[in-house]
């Protein structure tokens, strides 16, 4: 399970892969210091999560803990809205590996192509590609081979471990610790450094924000309440120490930022490979291996993802949901509920072909999207006092007192995130820069609002509460 929670995080991935994002953001000083105010919260995230896994186990995770939470006459609204935002959130955050996933492709191309140019319409078309991949790899493959999980975690590690050792040996002459631990770069327009530091952010948190994911597949693994609480803190402490290690790695072997930035890949990480290899050969090998790892992380995140929505419809919460809930006899798996998603994945992927800017809104709306799930339970945790009738002490994973404090600043980062994350990242503001994360998130909520009107407000009751295995 521990590999599978990493596999799901791949912090270090996510991270090399949206460099960008926290370079053009305060340079290294948002990278380094953004991981650790990212350990900060999210640790607090995943202790939060992890409580409650140790108690009550099930594929709904949030949703169902919200309505075991919520005052009487709530559970049902309150948690349809936890669930269809977290449903909403996993499927957002496959679309990002799936993007990711192409880009790294056609990255390559480019780099040995110089007479090719990258158009948006390419990268539609391998986004649309991994997403048939990746369900059909679910549907028919997954299922019989578990280790895919253990042979992505194994990739994962041993890459991160390979490619910064070699950069760090070969690279001359590093740069100077000075330049590493303080420069500060605000290319953004916006006057307050500290409001871009905030907004670079996203980058370090990109690499945490899919906690969730290993309980969502919590009814798929022996002794739930034990394995997927390990799995949540355990995959975050790797994910951290392999994220921070290797950006300390590559921000000493960085040579000219400018030129990693503007690189004709799209994809700055492959720039500074081959800046501190000087060998395109050895910068293309590292690209493979982080792209095989990404590749078997989208295969994780389609699982997981199915599974929350498998769970969703066995509530009777979505359209369609006789269809959706059924499990496949011979297979195994939720068939159903992998083509739903992989559906709305095909539709998002459209919104590429429209918008230069949609990778940064599906990341934007995938990290708040969870975020605002991760809190409904974790308010109305302290809403009933922490009160031991829904935190049962003999659970091995108690927080006491100091919960209270955990998810404290998990209701409090996730007001401040809606409000920062929401703002321009850039200024002045046009069409092509405006952040549109505020626009998806109405359009979301405005199509499960919608569900609720034609669908779940005749048939959904609130989860089966019967499914909430207490750990004993």
């Amino acid at each position: 399970m521990i590999s599978v929670a990493f596999n799901l995080l791949s912090s270090w991935l996510t991270v090399a892969s949206t460099l960008i994002l926290g370079l053009s953001h305060g340079g290294s000083v948002t990278v380094l210091y953004g991981l650790i105010v990212v350990l900060f919260v999210y640790g607090a995230v995943a202790l939060s999560l992890a409580e409650m896994a140790a108690r009550y186990t099930t594929a709904g995770g949030q949703y169902h803990w919200t309505a075991l939470l919520a005052p009487e006459g709530k559970k049902r609204g309150l948690s349809y809205c936890c669930g269809s935002i977290n449903a909403i959130g996993r499927v957002a955050m496959i679309a990002t590996a799936h993007i990711i996933v192409a880009q790294l492709v056609l990255a390559m191309v480019a780099f040995h192509v110089p007479s090719y140019h990258i158009e948006r319409w390419h990268t539609f078309m391998l986004y649309q590609a991994n997403n048939v991949v990746t369900a059909l790899y679910n549907l028919l493959v997954l299922s019989r081979a578990p280790w895919t999980h253990n042979i992505g975690f194994l990739i994962s590690l041993g890459a991160v471990f390979i490619i910064s050792t070699v950069c760090l040996a070969v690279t001359q002459p590093k740069q100077s610790s000075h330049a590493v631990w303080h420069s500060f770069i605000n290319n953004t327009g916006w006057d307050s450094n500290g409001l871009v530091f905030l907004l670079g952010l996203i980058n370090p948190i990109y690499g945490f924000g899919g906690l969730d994911g290993a309980i969502h597949l919590g009814e798929d693994c022996f002794e739930p309440a034990k394995a997927v609480p390990r799995a949540i803190v355990n995959s975050l402490v790797v994910g951290f120490v392999t994220t921070f290690f290797f950006a300390i790695s590559m921000l000493y072997c960085v040579g000219n930022l400018e030129a990693a930035l503007k690189s004709r890949t799209g994809v700055p990480i492959y720039e500074v490979w081959f800046q501190a290899t000087g060998s395109g050969a050895a910068a293309t090998v590292f690209m493979a291996m982080m792209l095989l790892a990404l590749f078997i992380t989208s295969i994780g995140s389609v699982q997981s993802g199915s599974r929350l929505t498998w769970s969703f419809a066995r509530d009777d919460a979505i359209i369609l949901s006789a269809y959706v809930k059924r499990t496949h006899d011979r297979l195994g798996v939720p068939g159903w509920a992998i083509l739903f998603n992989g559906f709305w994945l095909s539709v998002l992927g459209c919104v590429h072909l429209v918008s230069s800017s949609a990778f940064n809104v599906f990341i934007g709306t995938a990290m708040l999207t969870e975020l605002i799930s991760f809190c409904f339970p974790a308010a109305l945790l302290m809403w009933q006092r922490r009160d031991h009738k829904y935190l049962p002490t003999n659970s091995p994973f108690y927080l006491g007192k100091f919960g209270w404090l955990v998810n404290a600043v998990v209701v409090s980062w996730t007001a401040f995130a809606v409000v920062i994350f929401s703002l321009p990242v850039v200024r002045p503001v046009s069409g092509g820069s405006m952040n549109y994360t505020a626009v998806v998130l109405v359009s979301m909520v405005f199509l499960s609002l919608l569900n609720w009107i034609f669908y779940a407000r005749k048939h959904y009751e609130g989860p089966n509460v019967t499914l909430l295995v207490k750990y004993e």
